[in-house]
């Protein structure tokens, strides 16, 4: 089987967001705020995956109010924050979308 074949049973994506859809850098204000960067173009991508049909998940071990803001902005289909053992919403996933582990493209 190629790479091409592989990836047409693909019908949902998760990701993390530290170091996937940051650069894992973070900026800390005076107020001792921390601020992510995120690429515009990954944003683009997940509206994309979305418009085609794609549910997008993400799963994270950060809880802020700014990037849940963002990524639900997307149309990301549910987002898992504050989550330290991250097999059990992967489990939930698979469980309520009816999706098998070769169906999605995991990247944390």
């Amino acid at each position: 089987m190629n790479q091409l074949e592989a990836f047409k049973n693909i019908r949902a994506f998760i990701f993390d967001v530290d170091g996937v859809l940051t650069n894992s850098r973070l900026l800390v204000t005076e107020e001792g705020h921390l601020l992510r960067s995120m690429n515009t173009r990954d944003g683009f991508a997940i509206k994309q995956a979305v418009r085609f049909g794609f549910q997008v998940f993400i799963i994270t071990g950060g809880n802020s109010n700014g990037v849940v803001r963002r990524l639900s902005g997307l149309g990301v289909s549910k987002i898992y924050a504050g989550i330290h053992d991250k097999m059990d919403p992967f489990e939930e996933i698979l469980t309520l979308h009816q999706l098998d582990e070769d169906q999605i493209l995991y990247m944390g």
